[in-house]
């Protein structure tokens, strides 16, 4: 099974990260 491209079985901190950084992004776009 896939979620946002990546295997679910990644390890759940690189998963974190990619959501974390994705939000950043999003963030740092409005502004």
């Amino acid at each position: 099974i896939l979620d946002f491209g990546y295997p679910q079985n990644t390890d759940t901190g690189i998963l974190k990260t990619f959501i974390t950084q994705q939000g950043v992004k999003s963030h740092q776009t409005k502004e």
